[in-house]
C-alpha cells in the first residue's frame, strides 16, 4: 500500500476566504466614514459576511473584534 496524502481540512483551509474578509473589511470602511443607522446597516452587513467565514481565517477574529466594537 502507498501513503496517500489526507485531504486538506476546509475547516483549517483560508485562503479561498480571502475575498469574502476583504468584502467584510470594505463594508466596516464604510461604516466608518457613516453614522446613525446607515453606520449600523453595513456593520451589521459586514458581520453577516464574516459569520460565514471559517474561524481558522487569521484576519477573522480582529475584524470582528472591530465590528462588534462599533455596533450600538
Amino acid at each position: 500500500m502507498s501513503y496517500r496524502e489526507p485531504a486538506p481540512d476546509e475547516n483549517t483551509r483560508y485562503e479561498p476566504w480571502n475575498a469574502t474578509v476583504r468584502e467584510a473589511e470594505s463594508y466596516y470602511q464604510r461604516a466608518v466614514d457613516a453614522e446613525g443607522e446607515t453606520r449600523q446597516r453595513f456593520l451589521r452587513q459586514a458581520m453577516n459576511i464574516l459569520d460565514g467565514v471559517p474561524d481558522a481565517h487569521p484576519d477573522k477574529a480582529s475584524l470582528a473584534r472591530k465590528i462588534r466594537s462599533m455596533l450600538y
